[in-house]
């Protein structure tokens, strides 16, 4: 059982560096996470095969942070694919 059972967080930046090693705890305490990337494209698709287990539900997403109308479409589509989100870290 994982701190973050049940829990679903949107992680932006996640395919490489800080974003990703957050994203790999996220996943190991049980939360579904989905997560941004922006010009890391066969970094992003990796990272999430790498954290698909099973257990969670973990799904990348292509979308500028920076950008207000990205933003708000990347929230409605995670809404849309999982149901919540209950922790956004960018």
């Amino acid at each position: 059982m994982g701190l973050l059972d049940g829990k679903t967080a949107i992680i932006t930046g996640a395919s490489k560096g800080i974003g990703r090693a957050i994203a790999e705890k996220y996943v190991a305490q049980g939360a579904n996470v989905a997560f941004t990337y922006l010009s890391s494209v066969e970094k992003g698709e990796a990272l999430e095969k790498e954290l698909s287990n099973g257990s969670v539900k973990v799904k990348g997403y292509r979308s500028d942070a920076s950008d207000f109308a990205a933003a708000e479409k990347l929230v409605e589509d995670v809404v849309a694919e999982f149901g919540q989100i209950d922790i956004v870290v960018n």
